[in-house]
């Protein structure tokens, strides 16, 4: 079972959630940012991601999974996006990597600030049923309740409730019209804690 959970963060604000898991739990962030290369990126920690929790186009900028740092693991993943390897129509080698490649993960689907005005939803699930995954996911959703504010059923960082007071965008997608965004009404915000 597929377990979801959804965000509104910058960078600021999902980063302080992530390092606490980061010193609790052994894992990486393997992400594969080009399909038309095979080449996984491999960074040890949230910091270490150029451009974290940004999006220049308004879509996902990256798919993160969060796995242990073992060699075998880096080395098996990458057996899996070599084997993903298909010609398109247009002549270009195309690579894939996708949950069903894991046996059991933590996914990090980011997408973040967008230009200066809005924030894009993110998400982070669980596929599979490894204990350390579970753990990982549990702790991420036992840290996201302490420091971010429930808005309307969703997790708001601080950083992303300030903009929402503000009024700037909290949204599903930026091509979406305004009125679907996420609004700041009376009674809606369940509690607001700070970091």
């Amino acid at each position: 079972m597929q377990r979801v959970t959804y965000f509104f963060a910058t960078v600021t604000d999902i980063a302080f959630a992530l390092r606490q898991a980061e010193e609790k739990h052994n894992f990486v962030y393997l992400a594969l940012p080009d399909i038309k290369s095979p080449n996984l990126q491999r960074f040890a920690n949230c910091a270490d991601i150029p451009g974290f929790m940004t999006t220049e186009k308004g879509g996902r900028s990256r798919q993160f999974y969060l796995v242990p740092p073992e060699v075998s693991v880096f080395e098996a993943v990458q057996e899996a996006v070599l084997a993903s390897k298909q010609e398109t129509a247009l002549g270009w080698t195309r690579y894939d990597l996708h949950p069903k490649d894991f046996e059991s993960v933590v996914v990090f689907d980011e997408y973040g600030m967008y230009q200066a005005d809005s924030i894009v939803v993110s998400r982070y699930y669980l596929v599979g049923d490894g204990a350390a995954q579970k753990s990982l996911y549990r702790f991420l959703n036992r840290a996201l309740k302490k420091t971010f504010t429930r808005v309307r059923g969703h997790f708001v960082g601080p950083e992303a409730y300030e903009f929402l007071v503000a009024g700037k965008r909290l949204t599903a997608f930026v091509t979406a019209p305004a009125a679907n965004d996420l609004k700041l009404e009376d009674g809606c915000a369940d509690r607001q804690v700070s970091n």
